[in-house]
């Protein structure tokens, strides 16, 4: 099978640079850095509907999160905890005393809402609209339209000169979703089952991997109605995510060389050289293949041939899916394992972690912030273990064998920067005294839903935020225990 990429190795830095990065509005920050393991934040923006109301100020459990948000804006996603928030509307620059709405909101960690501060003033209400994250087929987006126009008329949407999208929408309605392909299409939003264009020739851009909801605003009585388009990012093949040139059904994958006492190797992918003089503790880039069941990976001395091989191992490639193949055991007894990389979005302030095991020696491990939580729990060799959430910020960090107290290795400088997807990579040799912990980094899409604003004619949908893979195994700096 033809290879669509070439991969290169990547040169490996000594520490794991310090850098965090908290994503909120306004300043605010609402999930907190904690010691481990933390649970899956929410991700909410804020939508001012209203027509009539002057620029507002959003409170969060008493703490402004946004300031003067005019009509026709909408904020970016901030996260916040699990569970019921109140949320309360004042008008800009005043405080909760005046608050126009105070309400409590329950969001479900993990999930992506939209709440619209809507209606008119005198009978202001908040919609709140969770948007759907399920994976979207290849070079795709699913489109819905919302209704808070507050006239007392309903609402078509169609394409200029081609099919109704949605039909008969009411005031404070949110349609079913459709997909649709990845491009550029013009509408135009109707009175119901009548000639008149309330918005016309709305030019509208459509990202594959995308949620875009139409916010329709304004009255017709004011010759105001526009249409706000919003996206959120939900998922797409592994070369868009990874930024690879390939096709959008192929694979991704990229091997790490993290038997640090072994020599380099060359890579096959069946009889072809893929990566040459991958070195001890280097990881490759990423490389776009066509997926399919039990693909054949050879490693050979570097510069040596086929007849040289030192490890075959048969790889399943699932379309559109990145997968982790890491190299790992003794220079004698190599092993090599894989498993599938979670690449769906990652609220703002948090990144996915998990460990593995290739320490031919240290048995299982636990992995456990020093005085916090236990991250992974008897890690045996040859396993990945489950990804967890944390939340960006940096960490002291001990490996033990499980259950006991010895210390393996300990940092104090393991950085988990937001919107990143991590191995940690236990690996060397307890008793030769080389057992140390690599750090593997992938980007991940960050949930985002940046405001747009308003324009009759022709909006622009938010864009995707775009990431690049540039994935490095990286040595923590540490004092390993022998």
């Amino acid at each position: 099978m033809p290879i669509t990429e070439t991969l290169m190795r990547r040169a490996v830095p000594a520490l794991l640079l310090s850098f965090v990065l908290m994503v909120g509005l306004a300043g605010f920050s609402p999930v907190r850095a904690q010691g481990g393991e933390a649970d899956a934040s929410a991700s909410v923006r804020f939508v001012h509907a209203s027509p009539d109301a002057s620029a507002i100020d959003v409170l969060v459990d008493g703490e402004t999160v946004a300031l003067g948000l005019e009509f026709g804006a909408a904020t970016e996603f901030a996260p916040f905890s699990d569970g019921e928030h109140s949320i309360q509307i004042v008008p800009a620059g005043q405080n909760a005393d005046s608050a126009l709405i105070d309400q409590t909101v329950d969001f479900d960690g993990d999930d992506a809402y939209s709440v619209a501060v809507s209606n008119l003033l005198n009978s202001l209400e908040l919609k709140v609209i969770e948007s759907d994250l399920d994976d979207l087929p290849a070079n795709e987006a699913r489109i819905r339209a919302v209704n808070l126009s507050p006239d007392d008329i309903t609402i078509d949407i169609a394409q200029v000169g081609g099919d109704e999208w949605f039909d008969d929408v009411e005031f404070g309605e949110a349609t079913e979703h459709r997909n649709v392909e990845a491009g550029s299409y013009d509408l135009d939003v109707r009175v119901h089952d009548a000639e008149t264009n309330l918005v016309s020739g709305m030019q509208l851009d459509v990202t594959a991997g995308t949620e875009i909801t139409l916010f329709v605003i304004g009255t017709q009585s004011t010759d105001s109605v526009a249409v706000l388009p919003l996206t959120t990012t939900v998922g797409a093949p592994c070369v868009t995510e990874l930024g690879l040139s390939g096709a959008t059904d192929d694979a991704c994958v990229r091997i790490t060389h993290a038997a640090i006492d072994a020599p380099a190797v060359d890579v096959y992918l069946e009889e072809s050289l893929i990566i040459e003089n991958l070195e001890p503790g280097a990881t490759s880039e990423f490389l776009a293949v066509p997926g399919d069941d039990d693909r054949t990976f050879v490693l050979v001395p570097t510069g040596g041939s086929l007849s040289d091989q030192i490890v075959e191992t048969g790889v399943d490639l699932d379309d559109g899916d990145a997968t982790d193949i890491v190299i790992g055991g003794s220079a004698v007894d190599l092993k090599v394992i894989n498993s599938e990389i979670d690449l769906s979005p990652i609220a703002p302030d948090q990144s996915r972690v998990r460990a593995v095991n290739l320490s031919s020696d240290a048995g299982a491990i636990d992995i456990l912030v020093t005085d916090g939580d236990t991250l992974f729990g008897d890690v045996e060799f040859e396993e990945f273990a489950d990804s967890i959430l944390m939340n960006a910020g940096t960490y002291d960090i001990q490996v033990q064998k499980e259950g006991e107290d010895d210390v393996l290795f300990r940092s104090d400088a393991l950085t988990i920067e937001p919107g990143m997807v991590y191995n940690l990579v236990a690996t060397g040799s307890v008793d030769a005294g080389s057992f140390t912990l690599l750090v593997v980094s992938t980007p991940a899409p960050t949930r985002t839903g940046e405001g747009s604003g308003t324009a009759v004619a022709s909006p622009q949908a938010s864009p995707l935020q775009e990431t690049t893979s540039t994935p490095a195994a990286e040595e923590i700096d540490a004092t390993p225990t022998s």
